[in-house]
């Protein structure tokens, strides 16, 4: 079964070497949030749904894990292009 957006992005971060203090500092300064160390397993008790997500938590996510995505099936994109995607989708 193909992993949603919050199991990718994480997946992404974690593989990149960083621990989840630096994963969640990055996406707390980037986008203005306050999680904490919890937020993984809360997302999981809530079948991962991003429907409380905000946008801009979204955009970050998808910023990560739509290039590697479509990277791993041979399709690149400038980065422009990607975030007029980004932008569509969310």
């Amino acid at each position: 079964m193909e992993q949603g957006l919050f199991q990718s992005w994480l997946e992404i971060e974690k593989a990149s070497g960083k621990t989840m203090t630096q994963i969640l500092s990055d996406i707390n300064g980037a986008c203005g949030t306050a999680y904490r160390h919890n937020w993984p397993s809360k997302m999981a008790d809530n079948g991962y749904s991003l429907e409380r997500v905000s946008v801009a938590v979204r955009r970050y996510m998808l910023r990560k894990v739509l290039p590697a995505k479509l990277s791993a099936r041979g399709v690149t994109f400038p980065a422009e292009v990607i975030e007029k995607l980004i932008i569509s989708l969310t």
